[in-house]
């Protein structure tokens, strides 16, 4: 039975150490290649370990090597900084541990590296894979433990003489007697029911749990490329390469079948109105140039009213449809965050918030500015205002631009620089168009036919008019350079027009309703002012061509797909589950008993989305009583097992007493500078009385009365047994 203690310790520190490092591995700067690691130590351990009993050469090698390690901290901080040199000294202290012979003190520092491990990469924004190595690492740790207790009572005991017929409390078999089992069906009831009873009692104390996001500490993973999502937009001759990594999950919950039919999805993030040379800029607008919206509401709105850290609103237009989106984000622009047109309302959700801050954006584009000094990981519900005028009525629109915009504002949004050859071209194909929206649609037809080319390859642009060469002799670019090309042309015939920065389309999930946006869906598209409706969108780019996914290409597209899902559950559900006791909940008790008594319940209830104050309260006040109860729970599990661990097979109530009363006496002798491991009771009793490390009289009684209980099966009464717990707990060494 030893032996098969000894097995299930080790494979549960096994266990427990990998779970640490698969931990480590969720987090995207260390990947898969940090599992190298545990996985050589494990190997080789039993090798080192046999070393380290037979040659003590070995041990004084690896103490150098240890030295050596702590004259590199300071040159591994300069050069990779606090976190990470941390965690190497974690994997060292760790790996020397796996590598030598271990007691009881050891075990308990390769456990504590683990967890130290497993907290290290909870603070650097992991993956959503952490859940399960989380749920791993819980039963590996809590059967750790337990094989430790066991290996360890087992030698506490050894030595200890057993009656005819029983066995002894190590497990073995004594010289008389029934033989010992191969098979103990009660040590694998114990480590299977326990790690099951830590799980459970893990989702049981979920719902009270304070909620903490991942990488509370600031540090996040390496940044996902957002082809086009800049503060500026470069018309240079950069190769850009395609990048498949999803970047947003959405759903339409208020959708017939969780489905957008409002046609084609562009996920609008921010625009630029300004352009020079090359390059096109943000710059604030003197009007938002929206003629459907009041003025004043507008002034209202962009000044801040009612907005908050995690709210920013609009009044909305008449006529409009809403249309709600449910995101997750994996890496937030700075500006701004990415839903279809036009935003009327945005929330944050979740309780990963206290660091990030929205509001409508100062451009006056009715995009969303974000900040944080924290993960850029976030969930958000946006209502877009969904408005599509029919071609006949932007026909009708008026053209007399000068009569209702700003001078300022109309030269901003007309300025271009293009060879007069490209103004001409420009006048020459819109030649018999009359109106404004019939430009812009033959524009937009002439780029995207068969004249051009899409392509992301990296093409030669002279210095200056890089947009007139790409009109008149290239023909051939990414969304940049078609976008450029139709505002800038279009601006050439006096008609207002910015670009617009977001991503185009999304790969539909029709088992979970459900759209993925990847990197590759970055887009710049025109927009073109009309002064009855507004901004109206024109998207010039041609689709690039679809390619034919290989299998593996196929497997890895879901794969990532899965993962994305996995984060938005674990950002929504885990860390903001509203259903439990959060921290601004417990803040907040006090206020919500004050406006119970004073009559404002209501009102708090309002304020806070509850359906009152004594509700909150009432909820407040069940969950810490589950959580009472599952600590009384947890306190009298702890007090049967230590009462009954040393309980085996033909032992009475009195000598597990008995027993328990040798073991403490055995710990304290110990304290004193006693030998105990091997020795018999009748051993120690003549030690004590020959060395006297504490005081005689009660260690000889206490010796007495466990021979007479233990082996000669007199009573050991509850009375007695606590009376003599209490002479254990008051001896005290000799002196002198």
């Amino acid at each position: 039975m030893a032996k098969r203690a000894q097995f299930a310790l080790r494979v549960a520190s096994a266990l427990m150490v990998a779970a640490a490092y698969l931990a480590l591995a969720s987090v995207r700067t260390y990947g898969a290649g940090v599992l190298f690691v545990p996985l050589l130590g494990l190997i080789i351990m039993p090798v080192c370990e046999r070393l380290d009993a037979r040659y003590p050469g070995y041990r004084e090698v690896s103490q150098a090597a240890c030295f050596l390690c702590l004259l590199l901290l300071y040159p591994a901080y300069t050069l990779i900084g606090r976190m990470d040199t941390v965690i190497i000294l974690v994997m060292f202290i760790q790996l020397y541990v796996l590598l030598h012979k271990k007691d009881e003190k050891a075990y308990h520092v390769l456990f504590l590296m683990s967890f130290f491990l497993l907290l290290s990469a909870c603070v650097q924004s992991p993956d959503a894979s952490i859940a399960p190595v989380m749920l791993i690492f819980i039963v590996a740790a809590s059967s750790a433990f337990a094989a430790l207790r066991l290996v360890e009572e087992m030698k506490a005991v050894q030595g200890m003489p057993a009656l005819p017929g029983v066995l002894r409390l190590d497990g073995t078999a004594p010289a008389r007697g029934r033989r010992a089992r191969r098979f103990d069906p009660g040590m694998l009831a114990l480590f299977a029911a326990l790690p099951l009873a830590t799980v459970l009692m893990t989702i049981a104390a979920f719902p009270v749990l304070p909620r903490f996001p991942a990488g509370m500490l600031g540090k996040d993973a390496v940044d996902v490329p957002t082809t086009g999502l800049s503060e500026i937009v470069e018309l240079d001759e950069s190769y850009l390469e395609e990048d498949d990594t999803p970047v947003m999950y959405v759903q339409f919950p208020d959708e017939p079948g969780g489905i957008y039919a409002g046609g084609s999805l562009l996920w609008r993030s921010t625009t630029f109105p300004r352009f020079s040379g090359s390059t096109w800029t943000r710059d604030k607008l003197v009007n938002t140039l929206e003629p459907t919206l009041d003025e004043a509401a507008e002034i209202r709105a962009f000044r801040g009213s009612g907005q908050s850290k995690r709210r920013a609103e609009r009044p909305r237009r008449p006529n409009t449809r809403l249309v709600r989106q449910v995101i997750y984000l994996e890496n937030a622009p700075k500006d701004g965050l990415p839903c279809l047109d036009l935003v009327q309302r945005l929330e944050l959700t979740g309780n990963n918030t206290n660091d990030m801050t929205i509001r409508l954006s100062r451009q006056r584009d009715y995009s969303i500015s974000f900040r944080t000094t924290g993960s850029r990981r976030l969930t958000y519900d946006a209502w877009s205002e969904i408005d599509e005028p029919s071609p006949d009525e932007l026909r009708k629109s008026p053209t007399d631009y000068r009569e209702v915009i700003f001078d300022m504002d109309y030269r901003m949004l007309t300025h271009q620089e293009l060879l007069p050859e490209t103004i001409a071209l420009a006048e020459n194909l819109l030649r018999g168009e009359n109106t404004v929206y019939d430009k812009a649609r033959t524009l937009e037809r002439w780029l995207s036919g068969p004249d051009f080319e899409y392509s992301l390859e990296r093409v030669p642009l002279p210095k200056t008019n890089r947009v007139d060469f790409f009109v008149r002799t290239l023909r051939e670019g990414h969304c940049e350079m078609f976008a450029s090309a139709m505002a800038l042309m279009l601006r050439s015939q006096g008609i207002p027009t910015r670009i617009v920065s977001g991503y185009r389309g999304g790969e539909t999930d029709e088992a979970g309703a459900s759209y993925i946006i990847r990197a590759s869906m970055a887009h710049l598209w025109v927009e073109v002012w009309f002064p009855t409706y507004g901004w109206i969108v024109f998207d010039p780019s041609p689709r690039s061509a679809e390619i034919e996914l290989t299998p593996l290409s196929k497997l890895a597209k879901a794969y990532s797909q899965s993962v994305l899902k996995m984060k938005m559950l674990w950002m929504r559900e885990v860390e903001g589950f509203t259903g439990g006791m959060q921290m601004d909940w417990i803040r907040d008790v006090p206020m919500a008993v004050f406006t119970a008594f004073q009559g404002e319940g209501a009102e708090l209830a309002a304020a806070k989305g509850l359906r009152g104050a004594w509700d909150y309260l009432w909820r407040t006040a069940f969950f810490l009583a589950v959580l009472l109860l599952l600590l009384i729970s947890l306190l009298l599990t702890a007090r049967h097992w230590a009462n009954t661990r040393v309980k085996r097979a033909g032992l009475s109530k009195d000598q597990v007493r008995a027993a328990l009363l040798y073991k403490r006496l055995r710990h304290k002798l110990e304290r004193s500078g006693a030998e105990c491991a091997g020795k018999t009771a009748e051993e120690l009793h003549q030690d004590l009385l020959r060395e006297q490390w504490v005081d005689v009289g009660p260690g000889i009684e206490i010796l007495e009365a466990y021979n007479a209980a233990r082996f000669g099966k007199r009573p050991m009464p509850r009375d007695r047994y606590a009376r003599l717990q209490k002479r254990i707990r008051a001896l005290r060494p000799q002196t002198g």
